[in-house]
């Protein structure tokens, strides 16, 4: 079934393939000596577990689902008599249950915390207060599925979910995996070489959780090929610590042979890029569409006078690492490169061409926006400076950082660096295109629908680097090679890694491992790239 965005975003409907929902089974029911007695579809919605779960011999099974039309169809099926079909939101029939199971199953709905209708956000914030969840955790409705599933899973119980990549990934799906881990002696994630669903930008992999277990308590992560093939072709266990973001173990599984001993080693004596510089978001517009104008439209309004030249995205970037003058001189005249600049500015100085343009951001809501609407004056854009550099936090074959020689203003889809005292962003643009250095941005970063990869704030600033200061014609060469690369940045990594390689005294072999780590893990985050309709 091919799904809308607008039907994934507010209904979380992402049905489940039949051999998909066997394998899980599967995997589930192999947790078991005895088979389950009592067995839990939290969502049922088209039913693809069913014929799978009936299949359990002398097991009751109940099935729930919030649609009262997918309760009916189901209970139609003469060969669905046996099973228990409840309509109800899921996490209300967990507060208010009495029953525990052996074996909760299913494909829980991705519904983003700001797209909750209220009977949901009531009874997540129910589920927070009886659990002490942090609600700040239970940002999508699969977040709150697991905290209330285990709720009513029995004390041998095993929990088996299809969950998005995000578990892996985003800061709540870290703390998911903790509480899981200090609740289930093991906890086993399948990750597929594969898109799990390729009609939609979500991808997803397999959470099986067991309560008790033979094998040593922690976390292990499994490369399969497939959700419909949970063919090990690699594991990496690890211990979790509550409240800690091991980045490196959760991709370990990745990696190839010997990369995380040689890694574990380097990142211990690897400085950070906050030791250099400090980093900060750009400016904040609230509305870009509005505030940021193109040439075109600052001339046809006669807004010369009004506005600043800002960079506001990193698509509109050369392959220059230097951002010169002439770069944003050379833009398109239909590119929105202008911010709206109306600090000190009164209505007595303003043309009725911007009186006019004023008006209709009120007219349109504009100024009625969360960021507006907070402001002294809707309209007046707070402006930081510019900085040494900038770092856009979101890049698609490999991150962008640029020396500002142009000293342009960026919005806050980059931060803004300033050089630390005895260091020079020359150095550290320079220093930042290594294998080393782009693998640990991949390690430590993490990516969405569509395969982009982003760093976070604090991500940025941890980022282990080597700093190294080049001469004037080694930083020509670089420079050089960025513009003239012909290829996703391999070889603008490997002419880092000379120097890298002399710097950290690593083998020609230690290099190739690091830079083929590189490229596992870039390969792995870009299959998660859209998917033809």
């Amino acid at each position: 079934m091919k799904l809308s965005s607008n039907s994934v975003r507010f209904t979380g409907a992402v049905y489940t393939p039949s051999t998909v929902a066997d394998a899980l089974t599967k995997l589930a029911l192999d947790c078991f000596s005895v088979a389950p007695q009592r067995v839990l579809e939290p969502s049922v919605g088209d039913g693809a577990f069913i014929p799978s779960l009936r299949a359990i011999p002398s097991s009751k099974l109940t099935a729930v689902d919030i649609d009262q039309t997918v309760i009916e169809a189901l209970r139609s099926d003469e060969r669905n008599f046996s099973i228990e079909f409840v309509e109800s939101e899921f996490i209300d029939y967990c507060l208010n249950s009495n029953e525990t199971f052996d074996l909760i199953i299913g494909n829980p709905p991705f519904i983003r915390g700001r797209n909750f209708l209220q009977p949901l956000k009531e009874s997540v914030q129910h589920l927070s207060t009886r659990t002490l969840f942090d609600p700040h955790h239970l940002k999508n409705a699969w977040a709150a599925f697991i905290v209330g599933s285990d709720l009513i899973l029995s004390q041998e119980g095993v929990m088996a979910f299809i969950l998005p990549y995000e578990l892996l990934t985003v800061d709540y799906g870290i703390e998911l995996q903790n509480y899981l881990s200090a609740r289930f002696e093991a906890v086993d994630i399948y990750v597929p070489e594969g898109k799990a669903f390729r009609t939609i930008d979500q991808d997803a992999v397999a959470l099986v959780a067991r309560r008790r277990s033979p094998d040593p308590k922690g976390i292990t992560i499994h490369s399969v090929p497939a959700l419909d093939s949970m063919l090990i072709n690699s594991s990496f266990r690890f211990e979790s610590k509550y409240g800690t973001h091991q980045s490196l173990e959760r991709t370990a599984f990745l990696l190839p042979n010997d990369a995380y001993e040689l890694l574990s080693g380097l990142r211990a004596r690897m400085s950070k890029v906050s030791d250099f510089c400090s980093s900060s978001a750009g400016i904040v517009t609230g509305a870009n569409d509005y505030f940021i104008l193109s040439e075109k439209q600052v001339v046809a309004l006669e807004l010369d006078k009004w506005v600043v030249p800002i960079l506001k995205r990193g698509a509109y970037l050369s392959a220059d690492p230097v951002y010169a003058r002439s770069q944003f001189e050379e833009n398109s005249a239909d590119i929105p490169r202008f911010l709206l600049a109306l600090s000190g500015a009164s209505g007595e100085d303003m043309p009725d061409e911007l009186r006019d343009y004023l008006s209709e951001g009120v007219k349109s809501g504009v100024s009625e926006r969360y960021k507006c609407r907070n402001r002294p004056n809707w309209s007046v854009v707070p402006i930081v400076p510019a900085g040494d550099g900038f770092f856009f936090k979101r890049s698609h074959a490999f991150p962008r950082i640029c020396v500002n020689e142009a000293a342009i203003l960026v919005t806050d889809s980059a931060y803004r660096i300033n050089m630390k005292d005895g260091h020079s962003i020359n150095a550290l643009v320079y220093s930042f295109y290594n294998s080393l250095t782009l693998l640990f941005s991949e390690i430590d970063g993490r990516f969405y629908g569509g395969g982009v990869l982003e760093l976070t704030p604090s991500e940025f600033k941890n980022l282990p680097i080597v700093y190294q200061e080049p001469s004037e014609a080694e930083f020509a060469r670089f420079r050089e090679a960025n513009i003239t690369r012909a290829d996703s940045g391999e070889g603008l990594a490997k002419l880092g890694d000379q120097w890298l390689a002399n710097k950290l005294k690593l083998t020609e072999s230690e290099i190739e491992i690091i830079h083929k780590s590189w490229l596992r893990l870039r390969q792995h985050r870009l299959r998660h790239g859209k998917s033809a309709a």
